[in-house]
């Protein structure tokens, strides 16, 4: 990576960045609103500052996804733009011949990941950031697969007559000690008053790699429901060394989280085959 100061024929010259980190494809950078370039390399994002003698900076090197290490450009075409009012960067990473992918939404303040995908209609085919009907904040338009131009609004539920769907995964969380396990008594969420009703579901393992790949032991529904509603405690008793919690939206309603916490107690020594849960109904 360098950069180019000055006319090269009138005395300009290039100035090093660095010799080891470079972007992976023509497109899949973007400007900060600090006027930085943020590009994806072969191994995560780096900052690259307009100054020689500068490495480029890493950023969120241990958040980031392993899908995002060494897309193969042969197959995908890859590109960036930031949002400026959702405060983060677009990364799409759309197959050149149609198939199933997964972009990701960099939430710039939280140095966070979230992945999207779209109808593969609705793959953006082309990037721009453009103010629309006068708009104060440009936003991100993509040139989709067929031949439309879109934006993404984040609190849109219904995209072209379908319900998106949507869902957090929050964890691992810790219940015992090296050897020992524990007893999730009870799990408390709170949603916004508007929120539409998302399921909860208690997902738990004999270890945090092991409760990844679980099936739910333990799931209840909650909704939002004004400022004078109280969700109660749900009472679910799952025994696990480690758990996740999941929520996803029914219907079409957008929801968003408040609050939740649980109650956990050390029970006694690992039992070999445990995670499964010691309740395991329903719950509304």
């Amino acid at each position: 990576m360098s950069i180019q100061r000055g006319d090269p024929t009138l005395g300009g010259a290039l100035d090093m960045i660095s010799r080891d980190i470079g972007i992976i494809d023509k497109k899949a950078f973007c400007y900060t609103p600090e006027q930085v370039v943020l590009g994806l390399s072969a191994d995560g994002l780096y900052l690259f500052y307009p100054e020689p003698n500068r490495t480029p900076e890493r950023v969120s090197r241990e958040l980031i996804p392993a899908e995002l290490f060494e897309i193969n450009t042969v197959l995908f075409d890859v590109q960036m733009a930031y949002d400026v009012g959702n405060q983060g960067a677009d990364i799409f990473i759309t197959p050149k011949t149609a198939g199933p992918t997964t972009h990701w939404w960099f939430d710039w303040s939280k140095k966070a990941f979230w992945p999207e995908q779209y109808f593969t209609s609705h793959e953006p085919t082309a990037v721009a950031v453009h103010a629309i009907g006068g708009a104060v904040s440009p936003a991100v338009i993509f040139g989709c697969r067929d031949g439309y131009i879109r934006r993404s609004i984040r609190t849109q539920s219904i995209d072209d007559g379908n319900s998106v769907p949507s869902f957090a995964l929050l964890g691992p969380f810790n219940v015992g000690q090296p050897g020992l396990e524990g007893l999730v008594h009870d799990v408390w969420a709170e949603l916004a008053t508007q929120s539409g009703v998302v399921t909860v579901d208690i997902i738990p393992g004999d270890s945090a790699e092991k409760a990844r790949r679980a099936q739910s032991a333990y799931s209840f529904k909650v909704r939002g429901g004004g400022d004078d509603f109280a969700p109660a405690l749900e009472i679910c008793r799952v025994r696990c060394s480690a758990f996740f919690i999941r929520i996803t939206n029914i219907g079409a309603e957008p929801w968003a989280l408040e609050g939740l916490s649980f109650t956990r107690e050390i029970v006694g020594k690992r039992r070999v085959g445990t995670g499964s849960g010691e309740g395991g109904v329903a719950g509304e």
